[in-house]
């Protein structure tokens, strides 16, 4: 079900280290909206502005401590 497959990438966004840097994760839209409404704290049905085209990415910038996270469509710099 979606909210499977959201408690999986949660845990694995949560099972990530803590490091500054760049970490590249690829993956299809579904799982990358999953994450973006679990950041945003968006119910399911408001996940399609996150649903990327083929070769579309999103950048994921937090605080070490987790607690400063933000999101970009595309590449951020």
């Amino acid at each position: 079900t979606t909210s499977e497959m959201q408690r999986r990438v949660v845990e694995w966004y949560e099972s990530l280290p803590k490091i500054e840097g760049v970490l590249l994760a690829v993956s299809h839209s579904g799982p990358i909206a999953a994450l973006a409404g679990h950041l945003l704290g968006l119910h399911a049905s408001d996940w399609t502005d996150w649903m990327l085209a083929t070769g579309e990415a999103m950048t994921v910038e937090s605080s070490l401590d987790g607690e400063d996270v933000r999101l970009c469509r595309g590449i951020s710099t």
